[in-house]
């Protein structure tokens, strides 16, 4: 085997430290976009009980269209 080949399999074209904190990144910034809907979504209904009226579970559609 060439002395080129060993050295081309050691570079790295991506640092791993970087390519972790970006996963995890975006990992973080979804679950808190998720969480975040469940929270206003229960302040929503919250509120709506609070109010001594049922919510309507129809707002929901437009949030979430049904999937077909």
């Amino acid at each position: 085997m060439s002395r080129s080949g060993k050295l081309a399999r050691r570079i790295k074209v991506v640092d791993g430290r970087f390519q972790y904190r970006l996963i995890a990144v975006s990992l973080s910034m979804i679950l808190l976009g998720l969480l975040l809907f469940v929270g206003i979504t229960a302040l929503y209904f919250a509120f709506g009980r609070a109010e001594g009226k049922a919510p309507d579970p129809q707002v929901l559609l437009v949030i979430l269209p049904p999937c077909s």
